[in-house]
């Protein structure tokens, strides 16, 4: 005889709750592993319902389905300037947002909206197993960046992270690891800055060149993070 898991059941009540306490839910689990500092401001409000996680224009184009697939986990290298653009889309686009291991992550573009910070879980020091606290989050938020700096991901430690994301419905993004199989690579590179000149002016734009890499597909583009780059004020600063 078939039967619904304890694990399920506990799952399919967890997704059921209000945002606000869903939050405090996994809070509590998180405690139970030994995780502390967790630092949250989640408004309730109804969850998401597409299956798409929402990108820049500039990398919708680029990816299957012009955005992130929930219940997926995927890579790329370490560009904070892109994480807080990619942070910063997803929560104005009504997602909730966890950031676990990195703390000295910069949310200054943040500071513009307000509602944003009402959307970020802030993970800073996850312990020795940020994957595990990372699949906990994915199960009550829609996109999770996981910061491994110089680690390998392999498929045993994938595994169980993997499980939980299949029965949740969240995105997974692991940053500077290497990581076996993951369903999209990103890599981002800063090409320079727009709205400098000699001796005056200041930094407006960042301009960055992204490769997506995925089953069947490698798109590249160039993308501006920042205030839109006028024609007139196409001077460049690269970086060298």
């Amino acid at each position: 005889m078939k039967g619904t898991s304890v694990r399920e059941r506990g799952d399919a009540a967890l997704r059921a709750l209000p945002r606000d306490e869903r939050i405090r839910a996994l809070r509590g689990r998180m405690a139970a592993i030994g995780v502390a500092g967790v630092q949250t401001s989640i408004a309730a409000e109804q969850p998401a319902l597409a299956g798409i996680i929402p990108v820049p224009e500039a990398l919708s184009g680029l990816l299957p389905g012009g955005g992130l697939a929930r219940r997926t986990m995927a890579c790329m290298n370490e560009c904070p300037t892109l994480v807080v653009h990619l942070l910063v889309h997803a929560a104005r686009h009504g997602e909730t947002v966890g950031v676990v291991g990195w703390p000295e992550l910069c949310f200054a573009e943040m500071s513009e909206y307000e509602d944003v910070f009402a959307r970020v879980v802030c993970v800073p020091d996850p312990g020795i197993e940020p994957l595990s606290v990372a699949a906990t989050l994915s199960e009550g938020l829609d996109l999770v960046f996981c910061y491994l700096p110089q680690k390998e991901v392999t498929p045993s430690r994938a595994r169980p992270l993997l499980g939980k994301l299949r029965r949740g419905t969240a995105s997974i993004i692991v940053v500077g690891a290497e990581v076996s199989n993951p369903a999209v690579r990103l890599r981002a590179t800063v090409r320079g800055f727009h709205g400098v000149g000699r001796g005056t002016g200041r930094i407006q734009t960042v301009e960055l060149s992204v490769e997506v890499s995925a089953r069947g597909l490698r798109n590249t583009a160039t993308m501006h993070v920042g205030e839109p780059v006028r024609r007139a004020e196409m001077s460049l600063l690269r970086v060298v």
